[in-house]
Order: structure tokens, then sequence, then C-alpha cells
């Protein structure tokens, strides 16, 4: 009969030992899991206002018809693999300023000035990358 999970090997777990061996060997391969399907799906969000971006806001629709705000990106540790766009959708003259404590490209920011602008937004890691931009 074949045997079920041989990827991790079974151990035995003394007394107040199973939280250890959870965090040793289960949440790695959860981690990667869940890094691997956000690079694949992610949601979007409708912004009008000032937002700190969470990992799972792959895209946002920014409108500031109302006034000018700024998007503030996770931490490039934290965001390691993840890419993110950033569109401004309507036509006023007030500015979408996407921020990173991390810096994106060298910078502590950048605005998205004109209607339908959008950025896609990579992290390595230790910063953040524009890969593309469409004005």
């Amino acid at each position: 009969m074949p045997r079920i999970n041989q990827g991790i090997a079974a151990k035995p777990v003394e007394s107040g030992g199973l939280l250890e061996a959870v965090n040793r060997e289960i949440l790695p391969i959860l981690r990667e899991m869940r890094r691997a399907l956000n690079i694949i799906a992610g949601d979007f969000v409708d912004l009008t206002e000032d937002h700190d971006a969470a990992l799972y806001e792959r895209i946002m629709y920014c409108d500031a018809t109302a006034g000018a705000f700024t998007v503030t990106l996770p931490a490039a540790a934290d965001a390691k693999d993840y890419q993110f766009f950033i569109k401004k959708v309507d036509a006023s003259v007030n500015a979408v300023t996407v921020a990173s404590a991390d810096d994106i490209d060298g910078a502590a920011s950048f605005d998205a000035l004109l209607q339908y602008e959008c950025f896609l937004v990579h992290s390595d890691g230790d910063t953040y990358h524009i890969l593309s931009s469409y004005t």
C-alpha cells in the first residue's frame, strides 16, 4: 500500500513540541503556497482616499475626483515576488501618490497624474521596481 504524504517525514512529537514541529515543517510550506497563489490571483480594490495596501490587494483602481491621496505599498520584504497594478481612473488634476518605505526605483514615491495612467510595480524583497507604465 503506498504511503501518503511522503514529502513530510513522520516524526514523533514530544509533549509540548507539537507547535515547534508545525512551525518548522508546515508553516514554511503554507507560506510558499500562499505566495504562489497570490502571484497568480489577487483581489482588486477601488480607492478614493489614503490607503495602506494589503498583500492580497493586487489591483488598485484609484479615483482622485474628491482629492489627492496616497497609496502606501506593503514593506518590500513582506511582498517579495509580489506585483501590484495601480491605475488612476479619473480625469481630475488630483494626484494619486504611490509610496513605499523601501523606495520605488530609487524614490520614496511617484505620482499618477493623468486619467488611465497605470503602473505595474514588483518587489524583489528589498525594494520596488516599476516594471511597466502606461499613460
